[in-house]
């Protein structure tokens, strides 16, 4: 019945299947050499790998919270670094496990770069796995300085996908607190100016003086705009701009000197994750992200804008020109086209100021982006955090939203991150090393951990140059 090509048929397919047998044993073999799954029990890589810790739902805003079990404050009541609400128990809430990751153990992976996840046999103790972050590369020079990390006497330039791995939120508009009285966090520079506040978010109505018709347009629907951009008046100057500003709450459980929830306060580099652990002083961040949703109709601009120690950035948007801007204390840096279809609908933007950069998203599109000079020396330290408030009356943070010319515009999902800040192996913001900078020799690393304050990393060993072969391998995480 079976003989000739049918029967050299089924044998082909027998090889085939055999061949394909030994492949895939070979292959799981491969796999569980080269990869190996474990969980991250520390919290020097929190909140990105957190550890064991405990979590909750705030009761007062939604956001959740997470809490190193080293750190539970000693009431067991989590503090919402979003809102300040301190009403948060854990109380029988059971431990949850560390992040899981995964180990490549290939040569490939023990080459990393910059940024990369590496897993690493402890100094001191070779039986035992840490996971830090590389920082510095064979050959360089490493210091920190202000916070921020130098390679051969530069900043250290961290890309958007890179800040976004390693940020921080400090605030989440979508969780607003149910609690009544309390103090709005984004609100008019000056009172009855057009913005407001409204379901998820906030919009902008421009005075009829700004609109052609002389009708102040209602609120932006899935319909065309009533806006008629065919004129307009002084008031709609590009000088006259109106402004929606934010104010940061501490948002901590153990602030020092204590503070109430609803204090003003700057960004500073505090960690919700470490909840108990008492720092002073805590240092200003003034790299910053701004996210956000926008809707617009009307021939005005839009402008994120920044205000910090380090300088006042802007990023200006004309939807209808289709044209953005990036600015800094007053000066023109760049301009280019925006080619975003903005028309009847929602945009996400994001402006970012970080690592002595500049940049614009909109639509998930980089259309401007600028790098800055930094100083040959970097601003001190003790300068930076003297400044605790503004005189001109803008807001601690400096964080502003601003609209010119007859536009109307809403505004959800806003969003506020801060980078990573680093620091002396003391705590302190000074510099590190005190004097010079750590020089790695041929296949040594520089390590750092994601939590500063808690991390033991190169900061802390003996030797802060780790070798290449020490290092088991790269980690991937989802």
């Amino acid at each position: 019945m079976f003989g000739g090509p049918a029967l050299r048929c089924l044998k082909r397919l027998a090889v085939c299947a055999a061949i394909a047998g030994v492949l895939a044993a070979w292959q799981a073999a491969h796999w569980a050499g080269w990869w190996q799954a474990v969980r991250v029990t520390g919290d020097s890589m929190a909140p990105r790998l957190p550890g064991e810790h405990y979590a909750a739902t705030c009761t007062d805003c939604g956001l959740e919270l997470r809490c190193g079990i080293e750190h539970l404050p000693a009431d067991r009541q989590l503090v919402c670094g979003n809102c300040g609400s301190a009403a948060n128990p854990v109380s029988g809430e059971p431990i949850r496990g560390g992040q899981a990751v995964w180990i490549d153990r290939s040569l490939a992976a023990r080459q990393p770069g910059r940024w990369d996840l590496v897993a690493l046999a402890a100094p001191g103790d070779p039986q035992r796995l840490e996971v830090k972050r590389v920082v510095g590369l064979p050959g360089e020079a490493i210091e920190i300085r202000a916070g921020d990390l130098r390679v051969n006497g530069r900043p250290a330039r961290k890309s958007l996908e890179q800040f976004q791995e390693l940020a921080i939120q400090v605030h989440d508009d979508r969780c607003r607190p149910a609690t009544a009285g309390l103090p709005p966090r984004w609100s008019a520079a000056n009172a009855g100016t057009g913005w407001e506040t409204a379901p998820g978010g906030y919009q902008f109505r421009p005075a009829a003086s700004q609109v052609g018709t002389g009708r102040s347009p209602g609120a932006l629907t899935g319909r065309r705009s009533i806006i008629n951009v065919s004129g307009t008046t002084a008031g709609a100057s590009p000088e006259h701009w109106v402004w929606l500003q934010y104010r940061h709450w501490p948002g901590m459980a153990a602030a020092f000197p204590p503070r109430r929830r609803t204090d003003e306060t700057q960004i500073v580099d505090h960690y919700p994750y470490n909840q108990a652990l008492t720092r002073s002083p805590l240092h200003p961040v003034t790299d910053l992200q701004l996210r956000l949703n926008v809707r617009t109709a009307g021939t005005g601009q839009l402008a994120l804008r920044f205000q910090t120690a380090s300088g006042t950035h802007e990023a200006r948007w004309a939807p209808r020109r289709r044209s953005a801007e990036l600015w800094r204390d007053g000066l023109l840096l760049r301009s280019a086209p925006v080619r975003v279809d903005h028309v009847r609908r929602s945009v996400p933007v994001e402006f970012t100021v970080w690592d002595h950069q500049a940049a614009l998203r909109i639509a998930g599109q980089t259309v401007l982006w600028h790098m800055v000079e930094p100083d040959s020396e970097p601003k001190a330290l003790e300068t930076i955090s003297a400044q605790a408030s503004s005189p001109s009356g803008d807001p601690i943070s400096g964080i502003q939203i601003g609209v010119t010319g007859p536009m109307a515009v809403q505004l959800d999902s806003l969003i506020i991150l801060r980078d990573i800040f680093y620091l002396h192996p003391d705590g302190s913001g000074r510099p590190w090393p005190a004097a010079g900078s750590i020089q790695l020799p041929p296949d040594h690393y520089l390590l750092l951990g994601d939590n500063v304050p808690l991390s033991r990393d190169s900061r802390h060993w003996p030797s802060p140059a780790v070798h290449r072969k020490s290092l088991v391998g790269k980690v991937w995480h989802k």
